[in-house]
């Protein structure tokens, strides 16, 4: 759920419905839209990052359970399950793997999903549209992305299947400067990453120029579900973004 919205906060849970599910609060949620223009330099972290391959899938599915369980609604992978993804806009060769000899160390995937979902910008209305103008005018002088143009759809992709073992920032860093930057190339304006509030590698995503949307996951849960909320643990929650 969107932070602010109190509205849909008041409806679902402050005064939810009898034939509601109960909704319970698991984490705050951080979807930060980094802007594709102003890179990063390379880190000193001394790994090599490389496209997947289709004969790496297998190997990546066992690295995503081994160390996906760390987050608490990491889903759990499979190699064919990985190939399938290729249909949905997520191909193995948008796969960035780091590795440190022959050791797999993260793994972080661009996915465009612009084919079957877009963010279309309908208008600006309040401030924001006598605001906008004077924006997009400056934001050449000042390094910043203009706003999109009513009827225009905002270019964006998603780092998706973030996964790095031990949590090791540097890794994450290289990892995601690599696909930063393959956004960039393929025209996109943004990049979106999720990531709980929490979630020891956030600070990394934070160093890039970025737009953050604030929100609240929350765990929806009959009355007969056997109280799930009251099994989870302190760990970081993962979920992907672009499938919100």
């Amino acid at each position: 759920m969107i932070g602010g919205n109190e509205e849909a906060s008041g409806v679902l849970v402050g005064k939810r419905r009898k034939l509601f599910p109960h909704f319970h609060a698991v984490a705050d949620y951080c979807t930060l839209a980094l802007d594709t223009r102003r890179p990063k330099g390379r880190s000193a972290c001394d790994v090599s990052i490389s496209p997947a391959a289709s004969d790496e899938l297998a190997e990546l599915a066992d690295f995503l359970r081994a160390h996906g369980k760390h987050r608490q609604f990491f889903s759990v992978w499979t190699e064919e399950a990985l190939r399938n993804l290729a249909a949905l806009g997520l191909r193995t060769e948008d796969f960035r793997i780091a590795r440190r000899g022959k050791r797999m160390l993260g793994v972080i995937g661009l996915w465009d999903q612009s084919a079957y979902k877009q963010m279309v910008v309908r208008g600006y209305s309040g401030w924001l549209k006598a605001v906008v103008p004077f924006w997009n005018s400056s934001a050449a002088w000042f390094g910043r992305r203009a706003l999109p143009d009513p009827g225009e759809a905002l270019r964006s992709a998603y780092a998706a299947l973030i996964c790095v073992a031990d949590d090791d920032p540097a890794v994450f860093g290289s990892l995601l400067r690599e696909v930063h930057i393959l956004a960039s190339l393929r025209g996109f304006s943004y990049l979106l990453v999720g990531l709980d509030a929490r979630d020891p590698l956030l600070p990394v995503a934070e160093g890039y120029a970025h737009v953050l949307y604030p929100s609240m996951l929350y765990l929806a849960e009959w009355s007969d579900g056997g109280h799930l909320h009251e099994q989870l643990d302190q760990r970081p929650v993962y979920v992907d973004a672009a499938t919100l």
